[in-house]
C-alpha cells in the first residue's frame, strides 16, 4: 500500500513539474513575443520562485494541522497557471500567473516531499529518490510537451494544456482525501526558534552550498534553452538539450538517493558537485572555440556533455531532501519547508544575476563565473553535519 502511495506522489510530482518546465523553453519565444531581455526573463524566475519563502511556514503549519486539501488542489493551480503563462499579452500578465503557480507550487513541494518520506522512513535516501524521480520526469517531459504544443497549438494555444493538472488533483483526491499531511507525527511540533537554534550554527555553509548549486541549475536548466539559441542553434535544439538535461536527471536523481543511502549524504553530494563543475568548464571551451568546429561536432559536443551534466547535476536533489530531514527527525516538514524556502528563494535570486551576467558579460564568462560557482560551494557541504542513519 505505502509502496503504491509513493509512486502516486511521484507520479503527481511529475505531472506538477511538467507545468513548470514549460518556462525556460518558452523563454525564447517569450522573449520575441515580450520585447524583454536575459535580466527581465531571468526576473520571472523570482516571480515564480520567489513564493517558496512560504515554505518554512507552510511546513510549521504541517506540522500542526491537516493540509491535505491544499496538497489535492496544487497541481490543478499550478497546470491552469503555466498553461495561461504562454497566452500573456504582457509582462505583467506574465508575472502574475508565475506568482500564483510559484505560492502553489511551494505549497506543493513542501507538503508533497514530507509526505512520501514518511511513506518508507526506513530508506529515505531512496524515498527521496523516488520524489526527485517524478520531478525530474516532469522537468524532462515538460520541454518536449510545450515545443510540440507550441509548433501544433501556436504559442497562444497552450493555454488548452491545462487537463492534466486536474486529472492529477483528482487522483489526489481519490486516494488521499482521508489522509493527512502532518510532518510530527505523534511528537509535539517544534517551534520555529528551536529548529532555527539548531540550524543558525551551520546556516552559512547551507546558504553557500545552495548558492553554487544555484548557478549550475541557472546555468543547465533555466537559461540553457536561451543560451543554446543564441549560439546560433535553432529553437528545436534549445529544447532538446533541455530535455536531454532533465532526462539524464532523471537516472541521477534515483541513483543519488540510493547511493547516498549507502556512501553518505555529504560525500555524494561533494561528488556530484565537483564533477558537474568540471563538466561545465570543458563545455565552456566549447563555447569559447565553436566558430572553428563543424556545426555537427559543436552540436555534438554540447549535448553529449549535458547528458553528463544532468545526471550529475540533479543527482544532488535527493540527497539534500534526506540530510535536512533526518538532522530534524521529529520535524521534518517544518524544517524541510526551511531547506526548501531558502534553496528556491536563493536560487530566483541567482536565476536573475546569471541574466544579468549575461546581458552584459560574453556567455562563455557568464558560463565560466557559474562554473566556478559551484565548485567553491561545494566544499562547503562538509560544514553540514551528517547523522548516522
Amino acid at each position: 500500500m505505502k509502496i503504491k502511495n509513493t509512486w502516486i506522489i511521484a507520479g503527481v510530482h511529475a505531472v506538477h513539474d511538467n507545468y513548470t518546465a514549460f518556462l525556460p523553453t518558452l523563454l525564447p519565444k517569450l522573449i520575441e513575443k515580450l520585447s524583454i531581455n536575459n535580466t527581465y526573463a531571468g526576473l520571472l524566475s523570482i516571480f515564480l520562485q520567489g513564493p517558496s519563502v512560504i515554505q518554512p511556514f507552510v511546513g510549521y503549519a504541517s506540522d500542526k494541522k491537516n493540509l491535505i486539501w491544499i496538497f489535492i488542489l496544487t497541481p490543478a493551480v499550478t497546470g491552469i497557471g503555466m498553461s495561461l503563462a504562454g497566452a500573456s499579452q504582457s509582462y505583467t500578465m506574465l508575472a502574475v500567473f508565475l506568482f500564483i503557480v510559484g505560492i502553489s507550487s511551494s505549497l506543493f513541494h513542501s507538503l508533497g516531499s514530507v509526505a512520501i518520506g514518511y511513506q518508507d522512513k526506513s530508506t529515505l535516501g531512496k524515498s527521496m529518490g523516488f520524489w526527485m524521480l517524478g520531478g525530474e520526469l516532469g522537468r524532462t517531459t515538460g520541454p518536449v510537451v510545450i515545443v510540440l504544443a507550441v509548433e501544433f497549438l501556436t504559442l497562444e494555444g497552450t493555454v488548452w494544456m491545462f487537463p492534466g493538472g486536474i486529472l492529477a488533483s483528482i487522483l489526489l483526491y481519490l486516494r488521499f482525501r482521508h489522509s493527512d499531511t502532518h510532518g510530527s507525527r505523534g511528537h509535539n511540533p517544534a517551534r520555529l526558534s528551536t529548529v532555527w537554534g539548531i540550524l543558525k550554527k551551520y546556516i552559512m555553509s547551507l546558504i553557500l552550498v545552495i548558492i553554487g548549486r544555484s548557478f549550475l541549475l541557472a546555468a543547465v536548466t533555466t537559461f540553457l534553452p536561451v543560451i543554446i539559441t543564441q549560439t546560433g542553434e535553432a529553437y528545436i535544439w534549445g529544447g532538446t538539450s533541455l530535455f536531454l538535461v532533465e532526462a539524464f536527471g532523471v537516472v541521477g536523481a534515483m541513483a543519488g538517493g540510493t547511493t547516498s543511502d549507502r556512501w553518505g549524504r555529504r560525500k555524494t553530494i561533494f561528488l556530484s558537485m565537483t564533477v558537474s563543475a568540471a563538466f561545465m568548464g570543458i563545455l565552456g571551451a566549447i563555447f569559447f572555440f565553436q566558430s572553428g568546429m563543424h556545426a555537427w561536432v559543436f552540436r555534438g559536443g554540447y549535448l553529449v556533455l549535458l547528458s553528463v551534466i544532468g545526471f550529475t547535476s540533479l543527482s544532488v536533489g535527493p540527497s539534500f531532501l534526506a540530510l535536512i530531514q533526518e538532522n530534524f527527525p521529529d520535524n521534518r516538514a517544518l524544517a524541510n519547508g526551511v531547506y526548501l524556502g531558502l534553496n528556491f528563494g536563493i536560487r530566483s535570486l541567482v536565476v536573475l544575476l546569471f541574466g544579468i551576467f549575461l546581458d552584459y558579460l560574453s556567455l562563455e564568462l557568464s558560463w565560466s563565473i557559474a562554473a566556478v560557482g559551484v565548485l567553491a560551494g561545494a566544499f562547503f557541504i562538509w560544514r553540514i553535519p551528517e547523522f548516522p542513519k
